[in-house]
C-alpha cells in the first residue's frame, strides 16, 4: 500500500453549514420518523452538489463518499448508525467476545466499497483486538472507492480483486448504473492468453480464496455476491472442512422465501436475526463434530 492518496483526503469536504446539517442526523432514532429526518437533511445538505464527499464519521473513518451512485454510501454519509445496524452490530458483539489472542478473521465477501470491513477493522482497533478483514470485491470503480477509504482512515484491510461463484471461470462487471451496489458478474468467454486486458474478471470459488490467504479458521463472513450467493456457498459447504466455515455470517435473503438461508440452515447454522433483506447467522458446530 502506498502512502500517498490523490487527491488527498479533505479535498472534497462539505462547507462547514452544510457539514453541520449531516452531523444532526447522527441523533436520529432507529424508526420511521428517524429515517425520515435523516433523508430530509441529508437531501438539504446535499442539495446542488455532486460530490465526491470527504466525510469523518462519528466512529472516526475518513471516507470519501459517492452518495448518488451508490445506495450505500448514500446512507453512509448520513445517520450511519442505522444503516445495517443489526448486521454490524453482531460483527462488533463477535468481535468483543473472541477471548482468543488469535486475530479475528473476517471476509467481506461482496464487498463493494468496504464499508463492513472498515468499520469492523475501527471496532476492533477501538477494542485493542488485532482483526485482519479480506475484502473480496470484483468491480474495479468498487474496488478503487475501497482502497482509498482504507488508505485515508490509516486501515489494515486487504482488498482481493475477484468475484466468487460456484466454480472457478471468468466474467464481465454488468449492472450497476445508478447502484454500484447491483453491479454484478456475468459469464464471459475465456480470454485468450494474449488478450488479458479486456475487461474480464476472474471467478473463484470461496475455498480457493480462503485457502489462498492461510488462515486457519474464519470468525466471521458476510456474503452479497449479486446473485451467486447460493452457488458460492453451496460449493463452499462441499469443498471446505467444517472447521473453515465461519462460525458468524450474514448473508442477503431477500424479504421474502430464501433458498441461500434453507442452505445454510441445512448446514448446520442457526437463523439468529433476520433483518429487512439480510439474515444473522451462527455456526451449530464450530468445531465440525458429528
Amino acid at each position: 500500500m502506498t502512502d500517498t492518496i490523490s487527491p488527498v483526503f479533505g479535498t472534497y469536504g462539505l462547507p462547514a453549514l452544510r457539514g453541520a446539517l449531516l452531523g444532526l442526523c447522527n441523533s436520529a432514532a432507529d424508526n420511521k420518523l428517524g429515517r425520515w429526518y435523516v433523508s430530509l437533511l441529508r437531501k438539504t445538505a446535499l442539495a446542488g452538489l455532486s460530490g465526491p464527499f470527504d466525510i469523518t464519521t462519528p466512529q472516526g473513518l475518513n471516507l470519501r463518499l459517492h452518495p448518488f451512485s451508490n445506495r450505500c454510501e448514500k446512507r453512509m454519509i448520513a445517520g450511519s448508525h442505522l444503516w445495517d445496524a443489526p448486521e454490524r452490530a453482531a460483527l462488533v458483539e463477535a468481535i468483543h467476545g473472541k477471548i482468543s489472542p488469535d486475530p479475528f478473521i473476517f471476509f467481506d465477501v461482496g464487498a463493494n466499497v468496504g464499508l463492513y470491513s472498515l468499520t469492523s477493522w475501527k471496532a476492533a482497533k477501538d477494542a485493542g483486538k488485532v482483526l485482519k478483514a479480506f475484502a473480496v470485491e470484483p468491480d474495479d470503480t468498487n474496488g478503487g472507492r475501497l482502497c482509498f477509504n482504507t488508505q485515508a482512515s490509516h486501515a489494515d484491510i486487504v482488498h482481493i480483486p475477484c468475484a466468487v461463484g460456484g466454480s472457478s471461470g471468468v466474467g464481465k462487471a454488468v449492472g450497476g448504473e445508478t447502484n454500484r451496489g447491483e453491479v454484478r458478474i456475468a459469464e464471459a468467454d475465456k480470454p485468450s492468453d494474449d488478450d488479458t486486458d479486456d475487461g474480464s474478471i476472474i471467478i473463484k470459488t470461496l475455498a480457493d480464496i480462503v485457502d489462498n490467504q492461510h488462515v486457519d479458521e474464519i470468525d466471521a463472513m458476510k456474503v452479497d455476491v449479486e446473485g451467486h450467493d447460493f452457488a458460492a456457498l453451496e460449493a463452499f459447504f462441499q469443498q471446505a472442512p467444517k472447521t473453515m466455515w465461519p462460525k458468524l455470517l450474514i448473508i442477503e435473503t431477500g424479504r421474502g422465501p430464501s433458498k441461500v438461508l434453507e442452505l445454510c440452515v441445512a448446514n448446520g447454522y442457526s437463523l439468529d436475526r433476520r433483518t429487512q433483506i439480510n439474515a444473522i447467522l451462527t455456526l451449530s458446530d464450530p468445531a465440525g463434530n458429528e
